[in-house]
């Protein structure tokens, strides 16, 4: 059991980087892979998140913790899977949930730097 706990926290899928958001709930940070195989880290998401939740006290799972939930590298339906299978495991300790993913607009339309100095009349 302890050796699938720890191989469950070598992979990273979820860990607590030691800090709090404005309302002083713990943050815990949960990277998606850029490769699409959620039923293969389910079980490692679920040992790490199960160890998170046994290391801490009753009163700090009980005021609740803030997800960043990391997708700049993944599709949106593997971000939404990871989402809906995060509030199944955190439940009523979910206080915040944030997403980090790229707009779709600077993916698709090419920008030029906005500080480009105009040298025309110089």
């Amino acid at each position: 059991m302890e050796a699938d706990v720890l191989n469950a926290l070598n992979t990273q899928t979820a860990y607590i980087p030691g800090g709090r958001d404005r309302d002083g709930h713990p943050l815990i940070v949960i990277p998606v892979p850029f490769y699409d195989n959620l039923p293969w880290m389910k079980g490692f998401l679920e040992k790490t998140v199960n160890y998170i939740l046994s290391s801490l006290s009753s009163e700090t799972i009980a005021n609740g913790f803030a997800v960043i939930l990391d997708a700049q590298k993944c599709s949106w339906r593997s971000t939404r899977q990871y989402i809906r299978h995060v509030q199944s495991l955190l439940g009523p300790n979910l206080d915040s949930f944030l997403v980090i993913r790229p707009d779709a607009f600077w993916e698709k339309n090419r920008v030029e730097n906005c500080a480009r100095q105009h040298r025309q009349g110089e």
